[in-house]
């Protein structure tokens, strides 16, 4: 459930950056697109699990959710 959370968050960044939704070839305002995934594996507190982070054809993509080069993502409980 976690990592289909991050996925989610991780597709909806790259949404953002290109400013179309996957296969909106009508609003597509760029010639930047998508161009597959890259695999990384996560280390959380709820355990290691292997992810897909999408990437641009540019190589503009820079996530915020899990940067590129970080492994380990924390969070946080309120108690």
């Amino acid at each position: 459930m976690f990592k289909d959370a991050l996925q989610e968050m991780l597709e909806a960044e790259l949404e953002i950056e290109l400013g179309h939704s996957k296969g909106d070839k009508k609003n597509k305002q760029t010639d930047n697109r998508r161009n597959g995934y890259t695999q990384k594996t996560v280390k959380t507190q709820f355990g290691e699990f292997p992810i897909e982070v999408p990437r641009d054809r540019d190589g503009n993509f820079e996530p915020v959710v899990i940067p590129k080069h970080k492994k380990i993502f924390l969070v946080w409980r309120k108690r």
